[in-house]
């Protein structure tokens, strides 16, 4: 029962960082026709706002859940929290960043061969 537990809130995890990326690539793909650096830009901030608010439910329903069991007796754990939130949404950032130079790189070369 432990082990589907673990692999459950690995999968989680790994929805929680890759739903947005994906989202952010088909919002790049959906406002191609406006000028080439707002829809890189839009689809490279995209990952972050949407992880900021997808994340933060996530993550203080947990810490709810072990309040309610009587795990946490500090504020250290919304702490914590709010620093994953934080970070992952630096990350997000991050790697939507990467993945439109990697985008706008492809594009240019395929241009540069037709």
């Amino acid at each position: 029962m432990e082990t589907i537990l673990i692999i459950g809130r690995t999968l989680l995890l790994v929805w929680l960082l890759l739903f947005p990326q994906m989202l952010g690539l088909a919002l790049y793909f959906r406002l191609r026709r406006l000028p080439s650096w707002v829809s890189r830009t839009l689809a490279a901030l995209a990952p972050a706002v949407v992880y900021f608010f997808i994340a933060i439910p996530f993550w203080f329903a947990g810490m709810k859940e072990a309040e309610l069991r009587g795990e946490y007796v500090c504020g250290l754990a919304v702490m914590a929290g709010v620093t994953i939130v934080f970070m992952g949404s630096v990350l997000e950032l991050f790697i939507g960043v990467i993945v439109q130079t990697v985008l706008s790189r492809r594009s240019r070369v395929s241009e540069v061969k037709s």
